[in-house]
């Protein structure tokens, strides 16, 4: 009993420490860890934890964990999941936070720490494609994601109202379909 919860721990933890650059960064991990290789969740299933973590408030690292980790063992699950995923992070932040004043001005970290910043950057537009593939389903749904996009690049509203309007549009894209449907079957 306690063994499954240890793992769970373990495995948050495994994809907390690798989760440089926040949430985003860390898809493909979940992806590899709880889709591909335990297949705790489909891909699509996975997509949808990820859209409702952000919708939540607070840090997406421990919402995803928690939410994916209490759904598979409960409460107590829940909280070793978002143990594992931040106690990688607090112990490399204080680790750096100790030796960073010694060290920000050597020209091999400051390289290291650009290094990252790539990566990370590739993460997010390989989470961001991987996303796109599984919630793009037609031509409506293209429409939402580039419409999306749009706005984000050209920083016109803030990302919670577009989360907001997009939800409003698949609502609508829902009701119509239904409407379609009834008149079909008449």
């Amino acid at each position: 009993m306690l063994l499954k919860y240890l793992q769970c721990f373990l495995i948050f933890a495994k994809i907390g420490v690798c989760a440089f650059g926040g949430g985003y960064s860390m898809l493909p991990l979940l992806q590899g860890e709880l889709v591909a290789k335990r297949h705790w969740l489909s891909e699509e299933e996975l997509t949808d934890r990820f859209a409702l973590a952000q919708c939540q408030p607070g840090p997406l690292a421990i919402n995803i964990s928690v939410l994916i980790s209490a759904d598979r063992y409960g409460v107590f699950g829940g909280i070793c999941g978002a143990l594992g995923m931040t106690t990688p992070s607090f112990l490399i932040i204080l680790v750096v936070a100790l030796l960073m004043e010694n060290f920000a001005s050597v020209p091999v970290v400051i390289h290291a720490l650009n290094g990252i910043k790539v990566v990370v950057a590739a993460l997010v537009m390989y989470s961001t494609y991987t996303m796109a593939k599984s919630g793009i389903k037609n031509i409506a749904t293209a429409i939402i994601f580039l419409a999306a996009m749009v706005v984000l690049a050209l920083d016109l509203v803030n990302p919670i109202l577009i989360i907001l309007a997009a939800a409003a549009a698949g609502l609508a894209m829902g009701l119509i379909k239904k409407k379609r449907g009834r008149r079909d079957s008449q």
